[in-house]
């Protein structure tokens, strides 16, 4: 079955002083780990790689186009460009802060029409498959009761534009900190995604097993 169209969401205010600090983060220690705001790059990598899994289960020698959203300076990218089961033939990788997209674009210089990286809240345009990896973690102190509905909106419309598979993570609550961050349950987070997924049939699972303070949500939907 089709997917209802829904529309992009209003970004709250906190969303704007979000990007002025992930802007200056960036401009301050460049690509890497700490410009995009994860502690270490091997906490970054794991967690993009666990996102991954989710092409595990592609045919693999079908070239795909994935986006991703809030890619920061393109780290997802640097992972995905010599895959070859399945070839990523065409990566676009959205985010609203346009120091991010700078960077981005002086990385991967000689990427050629393969990528795309685009200055926006949302994805324009669908996609084989979507990745967000700590897009919503960082809520600046925003009160459940406005970041959660925004997520939600932010999801539904990435959803939208995913035509075989999506996955996310998010902070764990077991591992709450006083930090202006947003944790939360899985099991929330799950029974969410599966009430969306079910018009069309998707398939969802959870992995929490790779680092006490993140999860991962994936869905898959029948080809």
């Amino acid at each position: 079955m089709d997917p209802v169209r829904v529309p992009p969401p209003d970004l709250p205010l906190e969303v704007d002083l979000i990007a002025h600090s992930y802007g200056a983060a960036v401009r301050a220690r460049g690509a890497t780990s700490l410009g995009v705001g994860w502690s270490t790059t091997d906490v970054q990598m794991l967690r993009l790689s666990v996102l991954c899994d989710l092409l595990d289960q592609a045919d693999p020698a079908v070239p795909v186009h994935v986006h991703d959203l809030g890619c920061g300076w393109g780290a997802l990218w640097g992972l995905l460009q010599d895959r070859t089961a399945p070839p990523v033939a065409q990566y676009t990788g959205y985010d609203i802060t346009p120091e991010m997209i700078h960077t981005a674009r002086r990385t991967y210089p000689a990427a050629g029409q393969r990528v795309r990286f685009v200055l926006s809240a949302h994805a324009e345009e669908p996609a084989d498959y979507g990745f967000v990896s700590g897009t919503y973690n960082f809520s600046d102190g925003a009160a459940p009761s406005v970041w959660e509905p925004y997520v939600e909106e932010s999801l539904r419309h990435f959803l939208f534009q995913c035509r075989k598979g999506m996955a996310f993570n998010l902070l764990h609550q077991r591992r709450r900190t006083d930090r202006p961050m947003y944790y939360t349950d899985p099991q929330r987070w799950q029974d969410w995604l599966e009430a969306e997924a079910a018009p069309r049939g998707g398939r969802v699972w959870c992995r929490d097993d790779y680092l006490e303070d993140d999860f991962t949500l994936f869905v898959r939907f029948p080809d």
